[in-house]
């Protein structure tokens, strides 16, 4: 069962008030898991290399990309069906393939766990890919720290536990197929899930697809449409509580119609591509399910789409525990203890036929 687009808040990270951001952040961790950043520094015109780079491996043929097929380390090119995200599912595996690229530390190039194409076919591939991982990084990076006040910690929290000592950061290239086989008809892209880790970081080319459930319990369940928020699109704006010397803030209404809230100084606001943010299990396992870790999927809508999800999670060895905040004594810890490597190796080992 779907319904219509979903009306997720748009957060402003160049907004100078911190409180209202992160308060904007936590409702929508609470509600749906989901929300959109806009002002995340990372430009348009790296973007676009990244997709145009991605693009141009996923064309192609399937022997030269399975030269570079996913090694254990996580590392390199995944085909179609190798993948079941949804264990329920009745299909062979999901319909889209997929390069994962992690992020080479300090330079050391003899740790390097990752395959890359062949220089003399890609010649700005590694540098693209390594640009994009360090500048993601530290937008994840900002986004956590609205998440530490939005859960009344410190806005250093994470840094401070060393979640970001040797982080496992790892970006996903994704291509969906645009036409599929007949005896393919009601798969998915990517079957219904949800991120393993503490935080994603998504951005798509505009074409539609990604979907959200925030009932998974619910029969049926409601299935709502994520938009792509584009750079192109304009907004009009109006002011609903003013107050000197702090940011305004602003209903904007974007070109679907659906209104929103943001975060801004007075004036006219714009936006460049939005990215979209979704929380983790790890991170609803460390909020004690106080924040949600929402199943989502992308359907199959007859026209090819490329994606770029940006996984960060914590220091393998740091264990994840309850936050103080998150729990008392009528509401205690639901989960035990547990290493961040230790509870990701388990869940992709489940993921890998």
């Amino acid at each position: 069962m779907a319904a219509g687009n979903l009306h997720l808040p748009v957060v402003d990270l160049a907004s100078t008030n911190l409180r209202a951001s992160a308060e904007s952040i936590r409702k929508a961790c609470v509600e749906s898991g989901f929300f959109y950043v806009s002002n995340h520094g990372i430009d348009d015109g790296l973007l676009e290399r990244v997709f145009a780079e991605s693009k141009k491996f996923f064309e192609l043929p399937l022997e030269e990309k399975m030269a570079l097929q996913r090694n254990s380390g996580h590392r390199g090119y995944t085909p179609p069906y190798a993948e079941k995200l949804d264990a329920s599912s009745k299909f062979e595996g999901d319909l889209k393939e997929s390069f994962y690229i992690g992020a080479t530390g300090n330079g050391n190039l003899q740790n390097d766990a990752n395959q890359w194409p062949s220089e003399e076919q890609f010649p700005a591939w590694k540098d693209t890919m390594k640009l994009y991982l360090a500048t993601a990084l530290v937008t994840c990076k900002r986004i956590l720290s609205l998440i530490s006040l939005s859960l009344d910690l410190d806005a250093e929290f994470f840094q401070n536990i060393g979640a970001f000592n040797c982080p496992s950061d790892v970006l996903r290239l994704l291509h969906y197929p645009g036409e599929v086989n007949e005896c393919d008809n009601g798969n998915y892209g990517a079957s219904a899930h949800s991120d393993y880790g503490m935080l994603t970081l998504l951005a798509t080319d505009g074409t539609p697809g990604l979907q959200i459930c925030r009932e998974k319990d619910r029969h049926p369940q409601l299935w709502e449409d994520v938009p792509h928020i584009d750079g192109c699109q304009k907004y009009s704006i109006h002011r609903t509580q003013p107050g000197e010397g702090r940011d305004t803030v602003f209903d904007f209404l974007s070109g679907d119609g659906c209104g929103e809230r943001l975060h801004a100084s007075k004036g006219e606001v714009g936006l460049s591509r939005a990215l979209i943010v979704n929380i983790g299990d790890l991170l609803e396992r460390w909020t004690n399910c106080v924040f949600r870790s929402t199943l989502h999927r992308v359907v199959a809508v007859g026209k090819e789409r490329y994606s770029a999800a940006f996984f960060l999670d914590p220091n393998p060895d740091l264990v994840v525990q309850c936050l103080e905040s998150c729990c008392c004594e009528a509401y205690p810890p639901r989960f035990a203890p547990i290493r961040s490597g230790d509870y990701l190796k388990e869940r992709l080992s489940a993921t890998y036929k």
